[in-house]
C-alpha cells in the first residue's frame, strides 16, 4: 500500500505510513503493527483538516479477503492485528516468568479490546457480516484477554479470588463465542482454582474436598502439566487418612454473568 499515491498533501508523512505498512506486513509484531497503526491514525487526522481536498485516488483495503475503501476498516484491522501480537508477547514473557512485563502487554491488549467495542463508524452489510466485527465476538475477546490478565496475576502470586475470576471470564468468553475457545485452558484454570483454595485454607474439610475435585480434574482432562495438584492432594490425603477422617464433599465454582463480567473488565 502506497498512501502517497492516493493523499495529494503531506508527502512526507504518507510515505511513512507506506513504510511503517510494508514492515507490519513483513514482520508482523507488537512494534512494528503499533508503529503503522500510529502512523495511519496520524495521516487520518490529517485528512480530516483537508475534508475538503480530494484524494487523488481510493485505496482498497483487504482483511481475510474481504475489501473495504473505509479508512476506519484499515484502523479496526491494524488495531485487532496489534492485540494478536501483544498476547504472543505476553505468553513468551509469562513462560519465561516475567509476570510484570507480561501485565504491561496484557493491559495494553485490554485497551484495544475496548477500542475495538467503541468504534463507531457505518459498516456495510458486506464488512459487518465478518465474524471481527460481531459484539458477541469482541465481548468474547475482552473477556478472554482479561482472563489471561488475572491468571498471569495468580501465576506471580497464587491468589485465589484472582484466578477464580480468570476462570469465570474465560469460561463466559468460551460461552460467548466458539471461535475464541481454548477448552484445555478452561479446565485449567478450574483445577487451579480448586488447588488455590485448597492451598490456602486452613479448614480440613475445605482442603480435601477443593484438592480432591482439583485432581479429578486433572485425571479427567489429562492435564500433564499441574503435577503440583497431585501432589498437594497426596500431603492432604496422607494427613486425612491418619487425623482427620473427612470424606471430601462436592465443590464448584461460581459463574459469572455478562454484565458483572464486563464491569470486571471496566
Amino acid at each position: 500500500m502506497l498512501f502517497e499515491k492516493f493523499v495529494p498533501y503531506n508527502t512526507d508523512q504518507s510515505i511513512a505510513t507506506s513504510e511503517a505498512f510494508a514492515a507490519a506486513e513483513v514482520t508482523p509484531s507488537s512494534t512494528t503493527v503499533a508503529t503503522y497503526l500510529r502512523a495511519l491514525r496520524q495521516l487520518m487526522a490529517v485528512m480530516r483538516t483537508h475534508h475538503t481536498t480530494p484524494l487523488i485516488g481510493i485505496p482498497v483495503f483487504t482483511w481475510h479477503g474481504v475489501t473495504s475503501t473505509c479508512w476506519y476498516f484499515e484502523e479496526f484491522r491494524c488495531v485487532h492485528t496489534l492485540h494478536r501480537c501483544l498476547l504472543q508477547d505476553a505468553k513468551l514473557l509469562f513462560h519465561e516468568h516475567r509476570y510484570k512485563d507480561a501485565k504491561v502487554a496484557l493491559d495494553k491488549g485490554l485497551l484495544l479490546c475496548k477500542n475495538m467495542l467503541s468504534m463507531q463508524w457505518y459498516q456495510t452489510p458486506y464488512v459487518r457480516c465478518m465474524p471481527f466485527f460481531q459484539t458477541n465476538y469482541l465481548c468474547s475477546v475482552l473477556l478472554a484477554t482479561k482472563g489471561l490478565t488475572l491468571y498471569n496475576m495468580h501465576s506471580f502470586k497464587s491468589t485465589p479470588p484472582a484466578v477464580k475470576k480468570a476462570y469465570q471470564c474465560t469460561e463466559l468468553s468460551h460461552r460467548l463465542c466458539k471461535s475464541t475457545q481454548n477448552l484445555p485452558f478452561e479446565h485449567k484454570l478450574l483445577a487451579q482454582y480448586h488447588h488455590a483454595v485448597a492451598s490456602h485454607s486452613d479448614d480440613p474439610q475445605v482442603r480435601l474436598s477443593h484438592s480432591t475435585r482439583a485432581t479429578q480434574l486433572v485425571q479427567q482432562h489429562r492435564l500433564t502439566t499441574l503435577n503440583h495438584v497431585q501432589e498437594l492432594f497426596t500431603d492432604i490425603t496422607h494427613i486425612n487418612n491418619s487425623v482427620h477422617y473427612l470424606h471430601a464433599e462436592p465443590v464448584k465454582c461460581d459463574y459469572l454473568d455478562i454484565e458483572a463480567a464486563l464491569r470486571l473488565c471496566a
